[in-house]
C-alpha cells in the first residue's frame, strides 16, 4: 500500500520541481522608470532595465520599435548568476527614439547549446523625446599640411566648425593610413561646446619628447547632444616634418673690431640643425636679427608683453622661434634673463643644414679685461634647448 501511494504521488512532485526549477532562471525583470523623457533637461532622462539570474546563462537583451522591428542591445553575452541592470537612455544607434512605447524582452539561453532557458519582457514609454541631432557644419582644418615639431610655423592645425546646438565633441585623428597599424590620436576629448563657432588646436605632440609621425590621416568631429544624438563629420590633413627639433652649437668665437670708428665684439656661432624638422628665427621686428648691435655690455634686449616678461624671462622673440643666445662668465650669475644678448638664426634652418649667426656688442672705450663667452641655442617662450647651454669660445677674449 505504501509502495502504490509513493507511485501514485511521485509525478505530482515531478512537476513542481521542473516547473519551479525554469521559472526560478530568470526573474525580476522590470523598469525602474516606465516613463522616461530623454530630451536633455528631464528629471527623468532614462531608466534601468532589472533582471535577475539564478544560474549562469547567456543573455540576450532586444526591445521593439514602433515599426514591430527588433533592435539588440545584448547579443548572447554570458553573465553569472547574481542581479543587473541595464541603463537605458532613450538612445539607440546614436540617435533618440521619438516618442511612443516599447516591449523589450530579455531572454536567457543555455550557454553551451544556445537553447532557450526563459525570457520575460517589460515596456517603456517615452514621451518628450528630442530626436534632432547637432548639426556639424562649416568643419574644416587648417593648414591642412602641417609640420607638428614646436616651431613657428604651421606647426599646429586648427580646427573649426559650427555646432547648431550645444553639445559634447569629440575631435579625433587616424594614421598614418598608410601604416599597417594606424593609431587614433585624440585632439578633443568630450569638451561642452556652444552652439555656433568653435575651435580647437591640434599640436600633435603625444608625449614629452614625441609627436604623430608624417603622413595622411582622417580627422573626425562627433558631437552628442544632451539627449544622446550623435553626429558625425570627417576630412584628411597631412603632417609632414614631424619631430622634436635637434640642433647643436658646432663652434663660437669671440673677437675685438673696428667698425665705423666703433670698437665692437663681433661674436660668430655655427649652428647645425642635425634633426628632422625646421628651425623658424623670427625675422620680424623688433626680435633682435643678425648683426643687431647691442649698445654695451650691459644692455639686454627686453621686450614687453607679448613678446618679453609675459612670456618669461627667456622670451626675446614670437614662441616657437630660435635665437642664439650670448653671455659670458665674468657677468654676475644672478642677474636675469639669461643669455642678454640674442640674435634671430634668420631665415629658416632646414634639416642637415649650418648656419654662422654674427652680432655685436659696443664695447665701452674704458673697458679693459678679459671676457669669457659661451652661447646657447634657445627655443624662444619655451627654454633653452637641451645639450644646448653654455657652449664656451674656443679661447677667452682679451680686452687690452
Amino acid at each position: 500500500m505504501r509502495r502504490f501511494l509513493w507511485l501514485l504521488l511521485l509525478p505530482l512532485l515531478i512537476l513542481p520541481l521542473a516547473s519551479c526549477g525554469h521559472s526560478q532562471v530568470l526573474t525580476g525583470v522590470g523598469f525602474s522608470k516606465t516613463t522616461i523623457s530623454p530630451n536633455g533637461h528631464s528629471t527623468d532622462p532614462s531608466t534601468d532595465l532589472f533582471y535577475t539570474l539564478h544560474r549562469r546563462a547567456d543573455v540576450t537583451i532586444s526591445f521593439k520599435g514602433l515599426n514591430g522591428s527588433s533592435h539588440l542591445l545584448r547579443d548572447h553575452q554570458t553573465r553569472t548568476a547574481g542581479h543587473y541592470a541595464l541603463v537605458f537612455n532613450g538612445a539607440y544607434n546614436n540617435h533618440v527614439l521619438p516618442n511612443g512605447t516599447y516591449t523589450f524582452t530579455v531572454l536567457v539561453t543555455d550557454t553551451n547549446t544556445r537553447a532557450a532557458l526563459d525570457q520575460a519582457t517589460a515596456t517603456l514609454n517615452i514621451t518628450n523625446a528630442d530626436t534632432t541631432p547637432p548639426k556639424i557644419m562649416s568643419a574644416h582644418v587648417f593648414p591642412e599640411l602641417f609640420h607638428p615639431n614646436g616651431n613657428l610655423g604651421s606647426d599646429t592645425a586648427t580646427f573649426t566648425f559650427n555646432l547648431s546646438k550645444p553639445a559634447n565633441v569629440t575631435i579625433y585623428t587616424v594614421g598614418p593610413q598608410s601604416s599597417p597599424h594606424p593609431q587614433s590620436y585624440d585632439v578633443l576629448y568630450q569638451e561642452p561646446e556652444q552652439a555656433g563657432p568653435n575651435q580647437a588646436t591640434w599640436t600633435g605632440q603625444i608625449g614629452p619628447e614625441q609627436y604623430v609621425p608624417d603622413g595622411s590621416y582622417q580627422w573626425f568631429i562627433v558631437a552628442r547632444d544632451a539627449a544622446g544624438n550623435v553626429s558625425q563629420t570627417s576630412g584628411k590633413l597631412q603632417i609632414k616634418d614631424s619631430g622634436i627639433a635637434a640642433a647643436r652649437i658646432e663652434e663660437v668665437r669671440a673677437q675685438a673690431i673696428e667698425k665705423g670708428q666703433q670698437r665692437l665684439i663681433e661674436v660668430q656661432v655655427r649652428i647645425y640643425n642635425y634633426g628632422y624638422a625646421v628651425l623658424y628665427g623670427d625675422n620680424e621686428p623688433p626680435a633682435p636679427q643678425p648683426g643687431f648691435v647691442y649698445g654695451s655690455l650691459e644692455a639686454s634686449y627686453l621686450q614687453g608683453p607679448p613678446f618679453g616678461p609675459g612670456w618669461g624671462e627667456q622670451a626675446f622673440g614670437r614662441a616657437g622661434t630660435y635665437s642664439i643666445g650670448i653671455s659670458f662668465s665674468q657677468r654676475p650669475n644672478t642677474l636675469a634673463p639669461p643669455y642678454p644678448f640674442r640674435w634671430s638664426i634668420g631665415a629658416p634652418l632646414p634639416p642637415r643644414h649650418s648656419r654662422v649667426v654674427t652680432g655685436y656688442i659696443k664695447i665701452p672705450q674704458n673697458y679693459h679685461g678679459t671676457l669669457t663667452f659661451y652661447a646657447g641655442i634657445i627655443h624662444e617662450g619655451q627654454g633653452i634647448l637641451n645639450g644646448q647651454d653654455h657652449i664656451y669660445v674656443n679661447q677667452p677674449l682679451v680686452l687690452p
